[in-house]
């Protein structure tokens, strides 16, 4: 059970991920002994429930300081290749006719935020340029072992 002082560290932490440069300019000393005297386990599903351990990883500056989170960071960036490669692959079955837009999380990737885990993604979305294109798509994706559910509207 987390305590009322566990709590406003807590808050702190996160308010501190999600401020503006200038506010951590100011409290970075604060937030250091904040990050190092909240239990490892509580502070790690926080901020793996606020989705913003890309944020954490960029502040901390020893590899040991939450080892519990290291591993989950490191188990995002397999999982963030693997996404990498999957649109790699996707694109390579479509013809070079065929523009495709990724929507939304990708989409984001490298403009909006500058690092993949900042913005988690379990799926990729696809807009497609027209109705002729999508059966031409989805041919091209079942024969890299894609399936459809559902009818294509």
């Amino acid at each position: 059970m987390k305590s009322e002082a566990q709590k406003a560290d807590i808050s702190f932490i996160v308010r501190y991920l999600l401020a503006s440069p200038v506010f951590k300019n100011s409290y970075r000393g604060k937030f250091k002994s904040k990050i190092v005297s909240v239990d490892d386990r509580l502070i790690t599903k926080v901020i793996l429930r606020c989705q913003i351990a890309g944020l954490l990883e960029k502040e901390l500056e020893a590899p040991d300081v939450l080892p519990e989170l290291q591993k989950t960071i490191s188990v995002d960036a397999i999982i963030d290749r693997l996404i990498y490669n999957e649109i790699a692959l996707i694109q390579s079955v479509l013809p070079t006719s065929e523009q495709v837009v990724l929507l939304k999380g990708l989409a984001f990737w490298g403009d909006v935020y500058e690092h993949p885990r900042q913005r988690r993604v379990r799926d990729i979305d696809i807009l497609v340029p027209s109705n002729e294109a999508i059966d031409r798509f989805c041919d091209c994706l079942k024969r890299i072992g894609y399936s459809t559910q559902g009818d294509l509207e």
